[in-house]
């Protein structure tokens, strides 16, 4: 794709969305916010905001659940909003990033199967929160979620890209080990099948994607082997399983050296000497702390790389698709933060606790 091409492509984009970022919260709102003390007055400061709607859902239901059914569905519409802007090659990678959420949806309809048949549950009041219409692929919603077994559960998905990955799941096996590698099989899933989408876009834009997914790959794979090498007595044939495909670090000569030593010597030091030397410092410096405080320096750590990284990419070249990640990222960020805040508020946290909890 020439330069002319991508202008024409981008120009009416870039100003489309850069209108939407400068909308987004500010810092100084924030700081109003985290002083809310009820929901409704933390709702009547989100007055004049993309998240005013929340006020009428709320009068109207009374109940935090709907907000963030609420806020589930927009974050929907977000994927589709902007894929209206493209032509069909790029609308399908956009299309594609949305399975994220289909992903998550997954989770919560998967969890009430288990929750219902495994754990004997009721699950009624949490089914009329969770989305049921279509985002990606045609998936029965309700079968999978009142499913009387899993094979049930894969009749729903019969029709998705989510069908032949879980195969190898039975009820039996969630039974002993419970939903966690089921929901590393569907992260992976739609992880591999979204870079099938990077093949047919513009070689700048392909540059531009491959990089920020190899990066994300590499951040969550840290954070993993940082938490589950401590957390959980996960063999390493156990932990390489869980790795995002992609990026350089389980394709190095140090991740080959961690999975052949010996469980119970293992550290993640060999990993990060080379390219991450302040995330080791970190971890050293704060060695003595309980060993889930020290996880969430690390995963606070690592999404500030994530974050700068979203940011470069909006004050970077604005004919390209660094534009359309940097809003994505960033209204994923913004929702995260608004439901953050009504649950702190709601469960009433004080500010500093709140402020720790969202930023």
């Amino acid at each position: 794709m020439n330069f002319t091409s991508s202008i024409s492509r981008y120009a009416f984009i870039n100003a489309k969305l850069r209108s939407k970022v400068a909308s987004m919260i500010t810092d100084e709102q924030l700081e109003v916010l985290l002083r809310s003390k009820s929901v409704e007055q933390l709702l009547h400061h989100l007055q004049h905001t993309p998240y005013e709607p929340l006020i009428e859902h709320y009068q109207s239901y009374g109940d935090i659940q709907h907000l963030e059914a609420f806020l589930f569905t927009r974050h929907v519409e977000m994927f589709k909003n902007v894929a209206k802007y493209f032509d069909a090659t790029y609308a399908s990678y956009i299309k594609a990033m949305s399975r994220k959420a289909e992903v998550e949806n997954l989770k919560g309809m998967i969890r009430l199967y288990f929750s219902n048949q495994i754990k004997k549950q009721n699950i009624d009041y949490r089914l009329s929160y969770l989305y049921q219409q279509r985002i990606v692929d045609e998936i029965d919603w309700l079968k999978i979620a009142n499913a009387d077994s899993f094979l049930t559960v894969l009749q729903g998905l019969s029709s998705s890209l989510y069908y032949e990955p879980l195969l190898e799941f039975n009820d039996e096996r969630i039974k002993k080990e419970g939903l966690f590698f089921l929901e590393v099989t569907l992260d992976q899933t739609w992880l591999h099948n979204l870079r099938n989408f990077v093949k047919p876009l513009s070689k700048p834009d392909r540059t531009i994607i491959t990089h920020v997914l190899d990066r994300d790959a590499d951040l969550k794979n840290i954070i993993n082997l940082f938490r589950y090498s401590h957390l959980y007595n996960l063999t390493n044939e156990e932990l390489d399983k869980i790795m995002i495909k992609g990026g350089p670090l389980i394709h190095s000569p140090q991740y080959s050296a961690f999975l052949k030593s010996d469980p119970s010597k293992r550290s993640i030091d060999m990993l990060l000497e080379k390219e991450h030397k302040k995330l080791l410092i970190l971890i050293k410096e704060n060695d003595h702390l309980p060993i889930r405080q020290q996880i969430l320096i690390v995963e606070k750590y690592l999404f500030s790389i994530r974050k700068k990284e979203f940011h470069d990419l909006l004050r970077g070249n604005p004919f390209s698709i660094g534009i359309v990640l940097s809003y994505l990222f960033l209204e994923e960020k913004q929702d995260h933060l608004v439901r953050s805040l009504i649950n702190g508020v709601h469960y009433d946290l004080d500010t500093s606790t709140l402020r720790e909890f969202i930023v």
